[in-house]
């Protein structure tokens, strides 16, 4: 996706006359809202390549490392990368954009 984003780009660059492209990923995200959230076992910076072709906010969890636990459930919890601290991530981002009260 990475790849084909920067190629969208060259694309746009070297033709400024005509209607710019938009990035595979990024059409995939058409009628969709809210934010985006990536949650990876590799580390973030694997996920993290497609965020210059995003328009919203995205945020990228990831295990920065190896060695810390000895099962991947432990890893995941570890690094806060389980289901837990996904839905609790999306939350707060929905709540930052107001669009669920917060609890009184």
């Amino acid at each position: 996706m990475r790849r084909e984003g920067i190629d969208v780009e060259r694309r746009n660059m070297m033709n400024p006359g005509k209607k710019p492209q938009e990035a595979y990923v990024a059409t995939c995200l058409h009628g969709h809202e809210g934010p985006i959230v990536a949650a990876t076992d590799y580390m973030r910076s694997f996920a993290d390549q497609i965020r210059p072709f995003l328009t919203r906010s995205f945020t990228v969890l990831g295990t920065d490392g190896y060695g810390r636990s000895d099962t991947r459930e432990k890893l995941r919890q570890f690094f806060e990368v389980n289901c837990y601290y996904v839905s609790s991530l999306r939350y707060t981002r929905l709540l930052k954009k107001a669009r669920y009260p917060r609890a009184k």
